[in-house]
């Protein structure tokens, strides 16, 4: 029976086994075409294989491992050595970029570094480290966003407990911007310092 490989969340790999329990351990191999990184050349000869275990993304509350069967690789073109490379797996890492920005997101979320460290099995300064890593790349995706040449600003009555909502958004492209739970200037001045 042919597994399937969509729950690895990341594709161009085939499952060959599912074992354990705590963790779940996923083995698979990269099915897709193998690229020198130095001169793109496709005269390769295969040499030494290796197994690369990283972390992976959680299922429920049961951590995952994906065993990836990984080979070292000789180019005959310019004669220099290199490891396979994966997508979905940066360079000298232990762990999927699926998993990092899981942990990214449940750190931001609420999550306590000492909470995530117990339950995913990671250091307090690994989560740290990586939650940075994923702020200081949205503020570089936000760079070079255009300031909006109109913005509109708006309050509409949202409910009795809460009182007025302000939206703001941009005119020109009728795309919100920002919407918040207040119609005071103080509200208004807030946010614009935080941003």
């Amino acid at each position: 029976m042919p597994l399937d490989t969509s729950i690895l969340n990341i594709y161009g790999y085939k499952i060959t086994r599912i074992h354990g329990r705590k963790p779940l351990v996923y083995e698979a191999r990269y099915i897709g075409k193998v690229n020198f990184p130095f001169c793109k050349s496709d005269d390769l000869r295969k040499k030494a294989r290796f197994v690369r275990k990283l972390n992976h993304e959680t299922i429920g509350l049961r951590r995952t491992e994906l065993h990836l069967t990984a080979r070292k690789y000789h180019c005959l073109s310019c004669k220099r050595y290199f490891n396979q490379r994966f997508p979905g797996i940066l360079k000298y890492k232990r762990s999927t970029e699926a998993f990092r920005a899981e942990v990214f997101e449940r750190h931001r979320n609420g999550h306590t570094q000492s909470y995530l460290s117990k339950s995913l099995g990671i250091g307090t300064a690994t989560v740290e480290r990586w939650f940075h890593d994923y702020l200081e790349r949205k503020v570089a995706e936000t760079k070079n966003t255009p300031c909006p040449r109109v913005i509109g600003i708006d309050e509409h009555f949202f409910t009795r407990k809460k009182g007025y909502a302000t939206t703001i958004c941009d005119l020109a492209t009728e795309e919100m911007i920002f919407l918040f739970c207040s119609a005071t200037i103080v509200a208004l001045w807030n946010y614009w310092d935080r941003i």
